[in-house]
């Protein structure tokens, strides 16, 4: 919004500053005698090719190096000629890039904002051209005189440059700055490159002033098609230098995935990461989705990102829906630069569009021939990902697919299917972690030992499918009376285990506690009705056991299930301590 106001004030006051330079009267210094429309030409079209090769630095900052060119068109034609140069060739060039970001849809920008930097671009700088020409004494103070034209041509083009090019960069900055850049890292660059890039060309300004003749421009026309040649090479080299400068940041952006990626085998720690550096590649933006399918359920499951990389909300479609089914389907990148418009051709049902969305690219994501997913992202602009940032996009999603595929079925390996908690071997693992943390550190962890009473009657009794649904509800229950930093296992058939951090006896009694009442109130629907089980729970603590390795711990949690069950079961017995209160009657339990 300032920036807003800054660029409506600012140009609306230069046009002004332009419009009484112009009428006769107040500013007798400057000439107002019309020039020769085949006089000014040369210059206009010479100023409208210069813009055209301008080129982007930092921040998508566009610089057309034509400083030099307005300056020696003051010398030449005179103050006025000059600034009217700058105001048509600059406001053609600002309103040209305004329409073309409107009609592509890449303006995030407000509609007063756009029409803004048309008021602002052109007419600032001719006010700057006016007001300096005026403190040099008007045309007047300006003018050559051949006994003394050289010297005044070397003292005056600097003094030029040195009064416009200054005082133009410090305005844009501003800009800048009012539009939250930090003015450190413009003036490093982009700010001094630009005047540096400028400054250069001043003997060329040099030059030109001294050869013009409005009689004879064979010379004029050959020293400005070379000012368009060192344009079009600066132009040249600026993108190429750009372009290699996005490749060393997106290999940059693809090594630190890779090493990121390569840390973790957790996929819910896996895919949010996978989000943030697809973002931070492909920008414009963007928010980001990752799709993954689900053969048991025949289902894909979508995770959508915002543009920081928080997750926002997950969904779940059927497999073959949407664009997400078309390219996991076709097993090829899909790229649609104007969705609302190319949509319309695929067919694709009304939930599956998001109106306020206009591109939208998304790859597969393959591992050894198998589509796994999709990775995509999506913009509210309208062609916001050309070619090379596909290229990089499809090298990251093969990353990414692999990253996944091995967490998955990292998963499975950890993982027991039916109750959603971790196995045997992934339970040993951090028992042994655990236990050389508090020798090596000190603290305290503590494990639990579980068992559901008289389970083999009940899957005699009712059959396996109500024993694993029992199993089932008991993983829930276990895994939602604990921290995300304990660690609860199936150990085996009806056993479960977990491993504590951090926990002393009397937290991880209450811990035990809690599971033991809360599996109690649990019913399972069963032909003859509804069906609940009890838990005898044994827990030992590292530093009450006292015991000489984790192996012995482990035992004496084993032996106080074992107490737990010769005392009548559902209850917790404590390791090498008084047993907990007395077992809670657990109604329709079977056994």
């Amino acid at each position: 919004m300032a920036r807003t106001i800054y660029l409506w004030g600012a140009g609306l006051l230069a046009w002004a500053v332009l419009a009484l330079a112009t009428l006769p009267g107040p500013f007798v210094s400057l000439e107002r005698d019309g020039l020769p429309l085949a006089t000014v030409l040369p210059f206009l079209a010479f100023g409208l090719v210069a813009r055209g090769l301008s080129f982007s630095l930092y921040s998508g900052i566009s610089v057309s190096l034509d400083s030099a060119y307005y300056i020696a068109a003051v010398l030449c034609l005179g103050v006025l000629p000059a600034a009217w140069l700058v105001a048509i060739t600059v406001t053609v060039d600002a309103a040209w890039e305004v329409l073309e970001a409107r009609l592509r849809g890449c303006s995030a920008a407000s509609l007063a904002r756009d029409l803004g930097e048309v008021v602002a671009r052109g007419a600032v700088p001719a006010a700057l051209v006016v007001t300096v020409g005026l403190a040099f004494g008007g045309d007047a103070g300006l003018s050559l005189r051949p006994a003394d034209e050289h010297l005044r041509v070397l003292w005056l083009v600097p003094s030029l440059a040195a009064a416009l090019i200054v005082p133009h960069y410090g305005l844009l900055g501003l800009e800048l700055w009012l539009d939250g850049e930090r003015l450190g890292v413009l003036l490093r660059r982009a700010l001094a490159p630009a005047f540096l890039a400028e400054m250069l060309l001043l003997p060329l300004a040099m030059v030109v002033v001294l050869v013009y003749d409005p009689d004879d421009p064979f010379l004029f026309l050959l020293l400005g098609v070379t000012f368009v040649l060192i344009n079009l090479a600066v132009k040249l080299l600026a993108d190429a230098t750009a372009a290699l400068r996005r490749r060393v940041d997106e290999l940059e952006i693809l090594a630190e995935m890779g090493r990121s990626i390569s840390g973790t085998l957790d996929l819910a720690e896996l895919l949010p990461l996978v989000a943030r550096e697809t973002l931070k590649l492909v920008g414009s933006s963007s928010r980001c989705m990752i799709a993954l399918s689900h053969p048991e359920t025949e289902a894909v499951h979508l995770m959508v990102f915002d543009e920081s990389g928080r997750q926002t909300h997950e969904d779940a479609i059927p497999a073959g829906a949407g664009l997400t089914g078309r390219v996991m389907q076709g097993r090829k990148t899909l790229l649609l630069g104007d969705l609302q418009r190319e949509v319309e051709g695929l067919s694709l049902p009304e939930e599956y569009n998001d109106r306020r969305i206009h591109s939208w690219l998304g790859t597969p994501l393959i591992v050894q021939d198998e589509v796994i997913g999709m990775l995509n992202v999506q913009s509210t602009e309208r062609h916001a990902y050309d070619d090379e940032r596909i290229r990089v996009f499809e090298t990251l999603a093969a990353q990414a697919a692999v990253a996944i595929q091995n967490a998955r079925l990292y998963e499975l390996a950890t993982v027991d299917a039916l109750t959603g908690l971790y196995v045997r071997r992934y339970f040993d693992l951090r028992l042994h972690e655990e236990w050389m943390e508090v020798k090596r550190y000190g603290g305290d962890f503590a494990v639990l030992f579980l068992d559901l009473d008289d389970f083999k009657a009940l899957n005699d009794t009712h059959g396996h499918l109500v024993g694993d649904e029992v199993l089932r509800q008991v993983g829930q229950v276990i895994r939602a009376c604990m921290r995300e930093t304990d660690i609860p296992c199936r150990y085996g058939g009806e056993e479960f285990a977990a491993v504590m951090p951090h926990t002393d006896l009397a937290a991880a009694a209450a811990v035990a506690e809690r599971i033991r009442r809360e599996v109690a109130s649990r019913t399972v629907p069963a032909e003859v009705g509804p069906v609940s089980v009890t838990v005898s729970i044994g827990v030992a603590a590292a530093g009450a056991s006292h015991a000489p390795d984790a192996r012995t711990l482990v035992r004496r949690a084993d032996e106080a299930l074992y107490r737990a069950k010769a005392k009548g079961k559902n209850r917790v017995e404590l390791a090498g301590t008084m047993a907990a209160p007395a077992s809670i009657d657990a109604g329709t339990a079977m056994g």
